[in-house]
């Protein structure tokens, strides 16, 4: 797993709001057993947003936005293919 790297919600019941997980936790922490991620949700499900708090992003066709003020450790990521399904690219 590496920082950036987008997952698929592991909770099908979240996943509706909150597709996918994004891993935020720095390479120097690799050996902690759990990761940084920070919830990317549905465009559709966090219409309200702070532009520099929530970036906006599309994955796998879908606009998602970064709700950094819920970012929580989580164990279990799956790794899907080579380190997620897909990596977000900063500017």
């Amino acid at each position: 797993m590496a920082r950036f790297d987008v997952y698929s919600h592991p909770d099908s019941a979240a996943r509706r709001t909150t597709p996918y997980l994004l891993d935020v936790q720095n390479s120097h922490l690799q050996a902690i057993a759990t990761r940084i991620v920070v919830p990317l949700r549905s465009a559709t499900a966090f219409p309200l947003r702070m532009r520099d708090l929530n970036p906006v992003f599309r994955v796998g066709g879908k606009e998602v936005v970064a709700e950094h003020q819920r970012a929580c450790g989580r164990t279990h990521l799956r790794a899907q293919g080579a380190g997620g399904i897909a990596r977000i690219r900063l500017r």
